[in-house]
């Protein structure tokens, strides 16, 4: 019996091509044999194809994949359409040919995709100098039809947010992701697709973080704690391939949920390896050691069963906490570090968006430690308790919005609208709530990131009308 032939979504790909050069592309044909053995033959078609004038984008070749085109028929002669049908005939040709590359012809595609390169997707990148969902997954992607759709979905929904695009377009790209992912969420096939399965779970996270926290289902966070938790691997903080990142990304969407709802981190972090000594490493590598670092302070704060055992554990953490700062790369060190007069907060600048992460996260998890630790002075001693929060809670707290305040990459005051919020309700100098509100409602205005949960807590919080951050109903 023959195998089927293995079928692609994706044209070959080509270079920028100037507006009068002419570039063949391979169309796939499909042709029945009628006799015993019915099977799919493919025949080269080279048709020419002039691009748009200043585009880069070519009409894309017709070979379907994985039921995306409806002109596929069947062996039994009629048209088979479903997703299972053609993930078997894509199986049963195994990896021998190529997978064809796409290139994109149509207009609202090409201007979706190019946000997710030029934009959405460096955001993902904010501890990975290889860029890897920047550069690495947008070439991976125009071979994985699920993975593609993944970065149109989150693209289209930031553009929609911003008002570029329409709510159809949006909701298309939504739909075509979401009909490809379901079907290669089982087991017989995840293992063929692991890396652009974990890439398109936490791209589409990343999208489904658009919202405030009370219309947030956290669909994609299950499904990414799902794939990341059954793969049974030992994750290291050292490990930054685009499976490596795409978990520790995955990591640090998780602790904004844990900020916000003051819960502990679904993903059981014994399954990454707890180093004794921070020998020396990439500083990306670094960073995610904070990251976590603060997914297990999480866990502490918000999930330990009684006192003793949440203390037990703050006091193993604050120890790697500053084993973590006292042995830093050099290169964390700021290179610029400002104070201006009547200015509550200092300008400090980092060389790389890793050291903001692994600073917000440092600044924070300090604010942590003292919050929820036992040795705090007693109530009684009012001058003791006031040098306390001065020192040990407010520094910190001004610390992580400083970094925050003086950086202006998007993806990195994404991971830290939530840090600083959580941090900033302790405030009490009205500058430095006037400055967090300010920064909170900027950064909202001109990204569309939600942040209307925090400026309401934090009002109210400061006014006196909120006594907690989370309010047990």
């Amino acid at each position: 019996m023959e195998s089927y032939q293995r079928f692609s979504e994706f044209a070959t790909h080509s270079p920028a091509i100037a507006s009068d050069q002419i570039l063949l592309i391979p169309i796939i044909k499909r042709t029945k044999r009628h006799d015993s053995q019915e099977s799919w033959n493919t025949v080269p078609d080279f048709r020419e194809h002039r691009s748009v004038s200043g585009s880069v984008f070519l009409e894309e070749a017709i070979s379907p994949r994985y039921g995306l085109h409806d002109s596929v028929a069947s062996p039994g002669g009629g048209r088979d359409m479903s997703v299972g049908y053609l993930l078997k005939s894509a199986q049963e040709a195994g990896s021998q040919q190529e997978t064809i590359r796409r290139i994109v012809s149509e207009a609202n595609e090409s201007t979706v995709f190019d946000f997710y390169i030029k934009h959405a997707g460096p955001w993902l990148d904010i501890v990975c100098p290889d860029r890897h969902f920047g550069q690495s997954i947008p070439k991976l992607a125009l071979k994985e039809p699920v993975l593609y759709y993944a970065c149109l979905a989150y693209a289209s929904h930031v553009l929609f947010l911003l008002g570029r695009i329409d709510k159809s377009t949006e909701e298309q790209y939504h739909n075509k992701s979401i009909g490809l992912l379901i079907p290669l969420l089982s087991s017989q096939y995840a293992p063929q697709r692991n890396e652009a399965l974990l890439a398109t779970t936490v791209i589409l996270r990343m999208s489904e973080q658009f919202s405030e926290i009370g219309d947030d289902a956290q669909h994609h966070l299950n499904g990414a704690f799902s794939l990341f938790a059954t793969i049974r691997h030992e994750w290291s903080p050292r490990q930054t391939d685009v499976r490596g990142t795409a978990f520790w990304i995955y990591i640090r969407e998780s602790i904004r949920v844990c900020f916000l709802n003051e819960q502990a981190c679904q993903f059981d972090m014994s399954l990454c390896p707890e180093e004794a000594s921070f020998t020396p490493v990439s500083d990306e590598a670094w960073t995610n050691r904070m990251t976590y670092l603060l997914a297990r302070l999480c866990n502490a704060c918000w999930g330990s069963t009684s006192i003793e055992e949440r203390q037990s554990k703050l006091e193993r953490l604050g120890i790697l906490v500053d084993q973590w700062h006292s042995g830093l790369p050099e290169t964390f060190q700021p290179w610029c570090f400002r104070e201006v007069d009547y200015e509550a907060f200092p300008n400090v600048q980092y060389l790389s968006t890793s050291h903001v992460i692994g600073w917000q996260q440092y600044h924070t998890a300090k604010v942590m430690l003292a919050v929820y630790s036992s040795t705090r002075p007693g109530n009684g001693n009012v001058l003791g308790m006031n040098h306390y929060l001065e020192t040990e809670v407010l520094a910190p707290a001004r610390q992580a919005c400083a970094t925050c305040f003086s950086c202006d990459d998007i993806g990195s005051n994404i991971n830290g609208t939530h840090l600083i919020s959580w941090c900033g309700q302790y405030f009490t100098g009205k500058e430095e709530q006037r400055c967090l509100i300010k920064f909170l409602d900027h950064f909202m205005k001109t990204n569309k990131w939600p942040n209307v949960t925090c400026h309401e807590r934090l009002k109210q919080i400061w006014s006196g009308n909120r006594r907690s951050w989370v309010e047990i109903i």
